[in-house]
């Protein structure tokens, strides 16, 4: 999928005058894209958001929340294997954006997201305890049009 935004999604924001855009945190390194056209974009996370820190376990893992040394060491290592597994399945993609001088730290995917914006639609009071994260990041509660349940 990241080849062919690399390649197409350029020409399709240009015939349609588009801006600026606003990226799914799960669509790894679709960033690059407005990146390379140096293009504005923010980041919303429609489902969980990945805490790529290592204070928190990475929403892929079902490890219990602690805050012993070990734990934190434990969420670093799965965050690092998380980041292995992203490389090596798009190590093709990683390689052309290279080759057009974009060089991001591949190991952290943060590392693509803009100052602009990073959403997510958990509320705070779901999400781990949590002290780290940048300024960018905004919490918006519930995203339906639905009221919450107050019972």
């Amino acid at each position: 999928m990241t080849k062919v935004k690399w390649r197409e999604l350029p020409k399709l924001l240009s015939a349609n005058g588009i801006d600026a855009v606003v990226l799914d945190n799960y669509d790894f390194y679709a960033a690059v894209v407005p990146i390379r056209l140096g293009m504005p974009y923010a980041v919303l996370s429609n489902a969980l958001h990945f805490d790529y820190s290592g204070s928190t376990p990475l929403c892929v893992y079902g490890w219990a929340h602690e805050n012993t040394p070990a734990a934190k060491e434990r969420n670093r290592q799965g965050v690092s294997k998380f980041g292995q597994m992203l490389i090596r399945s798009n190590a093709e993609i990683i390689a052309e954006v290279e080759r057009a001088g974009i060089k991001p730290n591949w190991e952290d995917p943060s590392s693509l997201f803009s100052d602009l914006p990073w959403i997510t639609q958990c509320p705070r009071e779901f999400d781990f305890e949590n002290a780290h994260w940048p300024k960018q990041f905004k919490y918006t509660g519930l995203s339906t049009t639905e009221k919450a349940d107050p019972s």
